[in-house]
This record gives structure tokens, C-alpha cells and sequence, in this order.
């Protein structure tokens, strides 16, 4: 494809090409292409939702091998399986949690993001 080429279609991009939504939304790309991130392991993820990156899928537990659960404005309740991962909270520094044992309820309060690394974890709105 010349570099110059004229675009009108997502399908007319080949697939190694990544645009983000802002490019998309620019250049008039409808949004139909799942977002991408990549881990520090460099393996390639979809882009949770909105929803999903408040809390896990229909609040179950998920092996996650790493993920960003950003601060919202409401208190979740952390759940994990004890495992050799990795569970930090905060804000600006954030605290090492004991992945080591089973955790059940454990508050996540609000403002509060959580990284979770190599886990079986579970995150929820609390009631």
C-alpha cells in the first residue's frame, strides 16, 4: 500500500495497521476494529469496555495476566485466589496486596485503581 494511500474503509486497511479511536474518529473510520493494548509481557489483549475496566466480566472471577482497573467514584469489594501474581492499590503510590492467600470482600475504596498481575481476581461494585 503507498504511503499515501487514500483510506474510506477500515477493511481497506491492512491488518498490521493499528488506529486508534481518535485517528478513526478524524479520518472517518466507522469504529468497528476492537482496541488493542499491550501487556508488559507483549502479549496482545481487546480493549475491555468502559465497565469492564471498573470491575471484572459479570462480576466473576478471571485469570487475569495484567490489567488496570481505573479509580471510579465508588467503593468495590476485591476478591483473588492465592496465586504467585501481583495486586497493588492506590493512587499516586500504590500498595503492595498479599496475593499469597485467598482474599474474599477486601475494599477497594473509591479514587482507587488496581493493578492486578497473573491472577485469578474478582472486582465488584460494593452494595
Amino acid at each position: 500500500m503507498p504511503a499515501c494511500a487514500h483510506i474510506t474503509k477500515e477493511r481497506d486497511l491492512p491488518s498490521s495497521v493499528y488506529l486508534s479511536p481518535i485517528v478513526k474518529a478524524y479520518v472517518g473510520i466507522p469504529l468497528l476494529m476492537p482496541e488493542v493494548r499491550i501487556s508488559p509481557r507483549n502479549h496482545l489483549k481487546p480493549q475491555l469496555t468502559a465497565h469492564e475496566a471498573e470491575r471484572t466480566s459479570n462480576g466473576d472471577y478471571e485469570e487475569i495476566d495484567y490489567h488496570t482497573f481505573e479509580a471510579v467514584d465508588y467503593d468495590r469489594l476485591m476478591s483473588w485466589k492465592a496465586g504467585d501474581g501481583r495486586i497493588s492499590v492506590g493512587v499516586r503510590e500504590m500498595t503492595q496486596q498479599n496475593a499469597r492467600v485467598d482474599t474474599v470482600d477486601a475494599t477497594l475504596p473509591r479514587g482507587r485503581s488496581a493493578v492486578v498481575d497473573r491472577m485469578n481476581f474478582k472486582l465488584v461494585r460494593a452494595s
